[in-house]
């Protein structure tokens, strides 16, 4: 059995940002009971809502762009980081 602790599952669900929402939800349901299949696809489509400012970082962003340093985002979600990037406070412009 593949699964994501052992690391036999991590490199197909991984997949170098190339799984779709769909095919990491059927990935994930294929592997769970049907009852959690809901919460799977949640999971997925999901986990960047809400996106929670963490303490003092705001002043820090300000901070750094003032200073004329570039702002940068480093993610493992490629396919959604463009619908995400513009939530995230203090973006524009970077």
């Amino acid at each position: 059995t593949e699964t994501c602790s052992d690391g036999r599952f991590s490199s197909r669900w991984n997949g170098r940002g190339s799984l779709t929402d769909d095919e990491a939800i059927a990935l994930m349901c294929a592997r769970l009971p049907q009852r959690l299949h809901a919460q799977a696809a949640q999971f997925v489509t999901a986990w960047d809502r809400p996106i929670v400012p963490m303490e003092g970082m705001a002043a820090l962003v300000r901070e750094l762009k003032a200073k004329g340093y570039g702002i940068y985002l480093l993610s493992n979600a490629s396919r959604r980081q463009h619908s995400y990037w513009p939530r995230i406070p203090l973006t524009q412009g970077t």
